[in-house]
């Protein structure tokens, strides 16, 4: 799945109900404007290893979260 956040901070839930609703095996996220003041645990699910590259400007940022599989 690829989403442009355009700010996930505030569109956490929605993120959620998204990944819940289609549970994909990867997601990669463009434009989620973070910037380490919150850490992944507040915004991402434990089921998924996630990748940040937090923004240093006004915009940018990107997530990479793939899903965990017990085998």
């Amino acid at each position: 799945m690829h989403i442009n956040f355009r700010s996930i901070y505030n569109k956490t839930l929605d993120f959620w109900n998204l990944i819940i609703t289609y549970s994909p095996d990867v997601v990669i996220g463009m434009e989620s404007w973070l910037n380490g003041e919150m850490s992944n645990a507040e915004v991402f699910r434990g089921d998924y290893t996630t990748f940040t590259i937090d923004r240093h400007t006004r915009s940018g940022g990107v997530s990479v979260c793939v899903k965990n599989y017990i085998t």
